[in-house]
């Protein structure tokens, strides 16, 4: 709707008018078309309220499990990363408001550069009594313009109701990420870049010489966003026969169990692209900053600080024959293993252990035992975040 509004004047002939209907500030067409210039900037200030209302989590504290020292400082770091999402929440709310405001100078300037135009081709006709060359250029100069912005406005309504769609969506999930509100105005970007550069082309080639041709052309534009760039990419790399092939690091999160496709995505957003990453993230950030609960995340790290410290098939085989799903269950069962007699590991249990010999497992089973960061990951586990209200009603 706002690209078929901003186009009005491009895509018909110019007609001279005079009077009132003439002068630009009475025309009711041309005020429509600013008002919905302003419509990407309105929109994401209403994106942007939104957002100021979305501290639900940040109301949460850490509840103790038990009275130690080790609790003052969790907390000291539930409470700095609380204050750090604050403040991220307001960077949020800045990308939100660049986002609109992108659009909306994008849409502006097409309609300025259109009004230009469609008054120069106005004017024009009237030296027809001396067609002269310089008279022509200028006609095909305000032409070319017409057509270029005719195409950047399409494509800029088109990527801006998409991308928008998709940041309503995880703003109504609570889920919205800085990541995500800059890929879309990065895609924004790439769109406005590359409408102005591939209508230019065809007009200046002379394959597209009416307004419903770079119409056309700026929808395709808008539709395939930055994903231009990749298929770019791709024609590189199938011509000089490169592939970048496929990332280890996310591959390695399918051993994550209940970690599905979506999940990593999201998780990448948040700049955790290995299971390495994985475990060693704040808990806390990673529970104010996305919508998952509190104890999934925990099996997450726990379970990705197991295959960092065994190994991936000897994690599984610890899984597979003895229950172990994460690091502390690994901890427990290394606990108990290493006080028990060295009697009771026998080659089957060693073989099922992924160990070699009796000496080799009384390493590992002691350095498994008094491992700092699953000791770190067990008080992690203790700890359950409760609402600072609930915790006002239970001392009323």
């Amino acid at each position: 709707m706002v690209a078929l509004v901003l186009v009005h004047n491009g895509m018909h002939q110019p007609q001279p008018q005079s009077g009132a209907a003439a002068r630009f500030p009475e025309s009711a067409a041309h005020w429509a078309e600013l008002l919905l210039c302003a419509l990407p900037f309105l929109l994401s200030l209403c994106v942007a309220l939104i957002l100021r209302g979305q501290d639900d989590r940040l109301e949460f504290i850490l509840e103790p499990a038990e009275p130690a020292e080790s609790y003052r400082e969790l907390d000291e770091l539930w409470k700095g990363d609380a204050e750090r999402i604050r403040r991220g929440r307001r960077e949020l709310i800045a990308h939100a408001l660049l986002f609109g405001a992108l659009g909306t100078l994008a849409l502006g300037c097409c309609t300025l550069v259109i009004l230009e135009a469609v008054s120069i081709l106005e004017a024009t006709p009237r030296l027809a009594g001396a067609v002269t060359r310089t008279s022509e250029e200028l006609r095909a100069s305000a032409e070319l313009r017409r057509m270029v912005a005719v195409s950047v406005a399409s494509a800029t309504a088109v990527c801006f109701t998409i991308s928008f769609g998709q940041v309503l969506v995880r703003t109504a999930r609570q889920d919205l990420a800085p990541r995500a509100l800059g890929t879309a105005c990065r895609s924004l970007l790439i769109v406005v870049l590359t409408a102005v550069v591939t209508t230019g082309s065809l007009v200046y080639a002379g394959i597209a010489d009416e307004p419903i041709e770079a119409l056309l052309c700026g929808v395709v534009v808008g539709l395939l966003g930055d994903r231009i760039i990749e298929m770019v990419f791709d024609a590189i790399a199938i011509v000089f026969g490169v592939s970048s092939g496929s990332d280890d690091n996310l591959e390695n999160f399918k051993l994550i169990d209940g970690l599905d496709e979506e999940e990593r995505l999201r998780l990448s957003e948040q700049g955790i692209s290995s299971l390495q990453s994985l475990a060693f993230t704040s808990t806390a950030l990673l529970f104010f900053s996305t919508r998952y609960s509190y104890q999934r995340i925990c099996d997450w790290q726990d379970q990705a600080l197991l295959f960092l410290l065994l190994g991936e098939q000897r994690a599984l085989s610890w899984r597979e024959h003895f229950l172990v799903r994460g690091a502390c269950d690994a901890q427990e069962l290394a606990a108990k293993l290493h006080a028990g007699p060295s009697a009771a590991l026998d080659s089957k249990a060693l073989e099922r252990l992924q160990l070699c010999d009796t000496d080799e497992a009384a390493v590992v089973l002691d350095r498994l035992t008094s491992h700092p960061d699953v000791a770190r990951r067990q008080l992690w586990r203790r700890h359950v975040p409760r609402l600072q209200a609930a915790r006002r009603d239970a001392a009323e």
